[in-house]
């Protein structure tokens, strides 16, 4: 009859149901080939964190990432969903550059208004 190891965590003896909770939280068992937990970013990265004991600003550095993650999806959402066509962009600079080349004297504006009233008038909008 072969007997069982003993096992001591700490310096006492260890109930199967202990080191299956401390496996859990330790080491994740798999089969043969399967990578271990301790070999995984993740769990490399609790651990270093449990140790530094970061929790408090590790809680406070996810909450600003993600705010800032938002922020930036955002700004892109905007940048994307409100730009214009090229081609109306073009228009608008041209009627521009034509607004800005007018030499609009006191009697050319009473004209254009007079012009304005008239074409008003014939369309019935008044």
């Amino acid at each position: 009859m072969i007997k069982a190891p003993k096992i001591t965590v700490n310096g006492g003896l260890a109930t199967l149901a202990a080191l299956q909770s401390l496996g859990e939280q330790w080491i994740d068992f798999h089969g043969p080939g399967e990578p271990r937990r301790l070999l995984k970013d993740a769990a490399q990265l609790e651990l270093l964190d449990l140790f530094g004991r970061t929790s408090a600003r590790l809680v406070e550095y996810r909450d600003s990432y993600h705010a800032w993650r938002a922020l930036v999806a955002e700004r892109t959402r905007l940048a994307t969903e409100t730009r214009l066509p090229v081609d109306q962009i073009q228009f608008l600079e041209s009627q521009l550059t034509k607004m800005d080349q007018l030499e609009l004297t006191a009697d050319a504006i009473e004209s254009l208004e007079r012009d304005f009233q008239r074409l008003e008038q014939g369309t019935g909008t008044h």
